[in-house]
């Protein structure tokens, strides 16, 4: 019984080994591009904080070095998908709050109105809305496209 586990977890290893290679999608060639493009455009995750074994300095540097990078991505994204919907003709975004709890009031009264691209609300764009407590808004715009 020992011995078949034993064969059973070397073939397992082996056949994970030559299935994914590391770094590697396994993806056909023709979506290949796709992911790589996908890849290309996604922005840097921005890693929690960690508290254990840390000063309370250290801590209050890491979580204003989180909200910078946040709102950095935020900010980015709105961009990217501004420059995406004005190069398919869009002239007008419809605001998307987070739709929870921690959503502030400039941002749920925001929420489902029309805006145009060139012309910001007063607190700005979603993602780059300056009343936001936390920091950073996590709003994002929905294209309009035209028919």
């Amino acid at each position: 019984m020992l011995i078949l586990s034993v064969i059973i977890g070397i073939a397992v290893f082996v056949f994970a080994a030559f299935v994914r290679k590391p770094g590697k999608h396994p993806v056909s060639s023709s979506s290949s591009s796709v992911a790589a493009r996908r890849e290309q455009h996604s922005l840097p995750r921005a890693a929690r904080p960690k508290k254990r074994g840390r000063t309370e300095q250290e801590i209050q540097k890491d979580e204003q070095d989180y909200i910078r990078k946040l709102r950095q991505n935020a900010k980015a994204t709105f961009r990217r998908d501004r420059a995406n919907a004005q190069n398919v003709g869009s002239k007008q975004y419809i605001w998307r709050s987070a739709g929870d709890s921690d959503v502030c009031a400039v941002c749920a009264a925001n929420n489902g109105k029309p805006f145009q691209w060139k012309i910001p609300p007063k607190h700005g764009h979603p993602g780059e809305c300056t009343a936001c407590p936390s920091g950073y808004c996590r709003c994002y715009a929905e294209a309009v496209i035209p028919n």
